[in-house]
Order: structure tokens, then C-alpha cells, then sequence
């Protein structure tokens, strides 16, 4: 999604009931449609930013898998984003910090 600027394909991996936490948003985003139009709002904004916004694979720790989301190259401190995943649909999004975080890739 952030590599591709485009949404469509995790649209239909979305829980209805899907939540979006994160330090970088004032309330935690608690539906889909909401979610949906929040990441939409925000891929604009970094598209029209023209900002180098790169997403890849990562260990967050004891706790598995995540994405290490990061701006203006590999040398930016980077952004962690752990999921939950329930009967094959993401049902959480949450920022992490990014200290336990090591680049698997």
C-alpha cells in the first residue's frame, strides 16, 4: 500500500470492525470506512509531498513480523506498524516504537 500509493488491495483484507492505533493520530480509528478514508486522506498527502516514503518488511522484538514504514530513505528514523490479523482479515493496525525493531530484509 505505502510502495504502491493505492489502497485497492487491502480493501477486502480489512475487518469491518477494524482499528487503526497510533501515536501520530489524535483518536484511535475504530472502522473501516473511517480507516479507509483516513489512509486514503494520508497517501495524498504524501504523494503531493513528493517525499520518498518506502515500506518493508521487519522483527518487531518477541512479537513477530512488521512493517517498517520510513520517509526520505533508509537512513530516516523509521516508523513500525504491528497487525493483528483474525479469520484472514486485518483487525488492527498499530504504531510501535521503533527501537525494538530490526530490518529483516
Amino acid at each position: 500500500m505505502i510502495n504502491t500509493m493505492n489502497v485497492s488491495h487491502i480493501t477486502d483484507l480489512l475487518s469491518d470492525h477494524f482499528q487503526y492505533k497510533s501515536q501520530l493520530v489524535l483518536n484511535d480509528i475504530s472502522c473501516k470506512t473511517d480507516y479507509l478514508t483516513f489512509i486514503n486522506a494520508t497517501l495524498k498527502a504524501i504523494a503531493d509531498s513528493e517525499v520518498d516514503v518506502q515500506a518493508e518488511l521487519g522483527r518487531y522484538g518477541h512479537l513477530g513480523d512488521c512493517v517498517i514504514v520510513m520517509r526520505g530513505g533508509s537512513m530516516s528514523i523509521p516508523n513500525v506498524v504491528l497487525a493483528k490479523v483474525e479469520n484472514n482479515h486485518l483487525t488492527l493496525l498499530e504504531g510501535g516504537c521503533p527501537e525494538f525493531c530490526v530490518n529483516s530484509g
